[in-house]
């Protein structure tokens, strides 16, 4: 599968990945605010984005959610 993970506290962004590799995923990229998770997804198209809901920047992950 192709992941994005969206985090904004980065041992937490860490560890997801490093757990999510194990398992043989790939993770595309990693980004910590609502702008970048939206144009990295239009960009990676990933199967499924892991994310928060507070997030560094002036929009929330269920606004990223929204858009996307």
């Amino acid at each position: 599968m192709r992941l994005l993970i969206v985090e904004d506290e980065w041992i937490i962004a860490y560890d997801l990945r490093q757990f999510l590799e194990s398992l043989g995923h790939t993770v595309h990229d990693i980004t910590d605010n609502a702008e970048d998770a939206v144009k990295l997804t239009e960009k990676f198209l990933p199967d499924t984005i892991f994310m928060d809901i507070k997030l560094k920047g002036d929009k929330t992950g269920l606004e990223a959610a929204d858009v996307i």
